[in-house]
């Protein structure tokens, strides 16, 4: 017996298209709505919408990547009350049971994808960091994997489980550089949260004048824990990752012949274009002028 499913995709004119489908197991929960695109060996990838107040039950059988595209989304497992919001990501593992709700202003859908890993796939997470904890995408360098329309559900079930380890190499190596912070797990991982949005702030913000107070406030932490713990963490501190954050941004534009070097530096953030050739000249050995037009 199959059950109804629904799939979508944009057409010319840019509108989204809902159609319904039939799967040999589909999910259909109220007005939650869940599609299955790729069923295999390692795993299945679906695709989620929601309404208002829509409420999904479900039972991991391996790792579950819950991704939320847009909207929100709260997971209730046992006590613990978990809100994923649009942007982020929760790791759920094996052989657990759990409650979704989407509560949204009437008319706003909440829509994202699960990435159900079977356990030969994925037997064991090196990191306990990650389990049952929520992440931005851009943490674990996701987004440019979910927004790619050219891969196929199979791929991108391949490639987010590839992520998934080494984001959770990186976050053991996170905890093992600050150790000397704190002896304690549970506070290292409450800081590791603090650091990791303070990264993601600089890499939206690193065009702009650097402030290590608003970057403070923004962490929810001291600035000068913060300025310690930040370099501890990612080897760089925060002024050394805005400098190679524009410095990497201002090799791709010199790329383009349509951009002026001096469009070039205030776009960075250069108050002039001597203080950009400065800068890049120091980081790369050669003036900005020499870059332009090279691949």
């Amino acid at each position: 017996m199959s059950d109804a499913g629904f799939g979508w995709s944009k057409s010319r004119d840019g509108r989204t298209k809902v159609s319904r489908r039939v799967y040999s197991k589909g999910y259909l929960y109220g007005v939650f709505q869940v599609a299955v695109q790729y069923r295999g060996l390692r795993g299945t990838v679906k695709r989620s919408r929601a309404r208002t107040d829509s409420t999904f039950r479900g039972h991991t059988e391996g790792w579950a990547m819950k991704f939320v595209y847009t909207g929100q989304e709260i997971y209730q497992v046992g006590n613990e009350v978990l809100t994923v919001n649009a942007g982020e990501f929760l790791l759920l593992p094996a052989d657990l049971t759990y409650r979704a709700n989407s509560r949204q202003p009437r008319g706003v859908i909440t829509s994202g994808m699960c990435i159900d890993l079977k356990d030969t796939a994925l037997p064991k997470l090196p990191s306990p960091l990650l389990h049952q904890r929520v992440f931005r995408m851009e943490d674990a360098q996701l987004r440019p994997t979910l927004a790619d329309d050219s891969l196929n559900p199979r791929d991108v079930l391949t490639v987010c489980e590839q992520q998934l380890l080494t984001f959770a190499g990186h976050l053991d190596q996170m905890d093992q550089r600050l150790q000397k912070s704190s002896k304690k797990g549970s506070t290292r991982a409450q800081l590791i949260d603090k650091l990791l949005l303070a990264r993601f702030y600089l890499r939206q913000h690193y065009r702009e004048p650097f402030s290590l107070q608003t970057l403070s406030r923004v962490a929810g932490i001291s600035a000068f824990h913060l300025s310690r713990s930040f370099r501890q963490a990612f080897d760089e501190t925060p002024l050394t990752m805005i400098h190679r954050l524009r410095m990497e941004e201002g090799v791709a534009l010199l790329r383009r012949e349509d951009t002026s070097l001096t469009e070039i530096a205030h776009h960075l953030g250069y108050g002039d274009l001597a203080s950009f050739s400065k800068k890049f000249s120091r980081h790369y050995g050669h003036p900005p002028s020499a870059r332009r037009g090279r691949n």
